[in-house]
């Protein structure tokens, strides 16, 4: 992962989507943002205790470092429905955990603390989405839900895609103890201890199955349970802010 600064503000970028300069992207850490109460730093968790005129804020500044101002956000859901980002409705209780779209100069917003965010680009139809998936959205492939929409929405290809995940919750910190009610049973070799679970290679044979090549899949490798000073996390300090992983196609 590269890691940039910009007016006090840090993030990070796939060393795989460097390739497209039309791909504007960032995980934001917890580093220059404002905040009141236990959070610090950059929170951008729309639901945390930090006040919103704060989120908001940390939002903008977030935006600012990547030259977009437009953006939309998904209510987040733990499900598997991705929709189109122009089009996502106003209705609160609508909810869903991906966005996508071929429009320039919107920006996806996703928030996680320990979830995975995956972006997904298609640099043939120039089509980009943002997806939450946390154990939940796992077991639902909502991975291989964004690859049917983005074919049946923008024509692309499982063999074009390139792939990047986040920052996310690690092998040595997913402890499932009711697994076997909890995980299908394909999950179960992913076991790199008792009880324990690796989500990165789990995400990356979904992904391979549903026909993209390993060599467009980029795994951060970074588990937020093990870096305090960067990540929030829900695992490591339960009641818990939202870093921000923000994605844009330049126009």
């Amino acid at each position: 992962m590269i890691r940039k600064e910009k007016n006090g503000v840090a993030w990070l970028e796939f060393e795989l989507f460097q390739q497209f300069k039309e791909v504007r992207h960032g995980i934001f850490l917890r580093k220059g943002g404002v905040s009141s109460g236990e959070f610090s730093s950059l929170n951008i968790g729309f639901k945390s205790e930090d006040s919103q005129e704060n989120i908001l804020e940390n939002l903008n500044r977030s935006l600012k470092c990547l030259d977009v101002k437009e953006w939309r956000r998904g209510r987040l859901n733990h499900g598997s429905t991705v929709v189109l980002a122009e089009e996502a409705p106003s209705d609160p209780q609508f909810q869903f955990d991906g966005l996508a779209t071929k429009r320039e100069e919107l920006a996806l917003v996703i928030t996680h603390a320990d979830c995975q965010a995956a972006l997904f680009y298609d640099p043939v139809n120039r089509a980009l989405a943002n997806i939450h998936s946390g154990w939940r959205g796992s077991v639902l492939n909502i991975y291989s839900s964004t690859i049917r929409f983005m074919q049946e929405r923008f024509g692309s290809r499982p063999e074009n895609l390139f792939v990047g995940i986040s920052p996310s919750l690690g092998p040595e910190d997913a402890e499932f103890i009711h697994f076997k009610k909890e995980l299908p049973r394909h999950f179960w070799p992913f076991q790199p201890k008792e009880n324990y679970f690796d989500f990165w290679e789990i995400s990356k044979a979904q992904l391979q199955e549903a026909g993209v090549p390993q060599s467009q899949i980029q795994i951060a490798g970074i588990s937020t349970v093990r870096e305090p000073e960067d990540f929030f996390s829900y695992r490591r300090d339960k009641g818990s802010g939202r870093n921000a992983t923000i994605a844009a196609l330049a126009g």
